[in-house]
C-alpha cells in the first residue's frame, strides 16, 4: 500500500542539491585553464562561459530561495 509522503519542506532540500551543484560546479571551473575555454566533457556539453552564467544564476536562485 501507498503511504503518504512526510511533510518535508522543499526548500532545504533544494537548496542542500544547489550549494552541492554550485561547490562541484566551481571546483570544475578552478582546475579549468582559461586557454582551454572551449572544452567540452560531451558534445552535447557547455563550454565554459556559458557554464559560468550559469552558475551565476544558480546563486541567484539559492538567494530567492533562502529569503522565503
Amino acid at each position: 500500500m501507498c503511504q503518504p509522503a512526510p511533510n518535508i519542506a522543499p526548500a532545504p532540500t533544494l537548496l542542500h542539491a544547489l550549494d552541492r551543484e554550485i561547490i562541484l560546479t566551481r571546483r570544475v571551473f578552478e582546475r579549468l585553464p582559461d586557454s582551454q575555454l572551449d572544452w567540452q566533457p560531451h558534445p552535447k556539453s557547455r563550454t565554459k562561459p556559458p557554464t559560468q552564467a550559469y552558475a551565476g544564476l544558480l546563486d541567484g536562485c539559492q538567494a530567492a530561495i533562502k529569503s522565503m
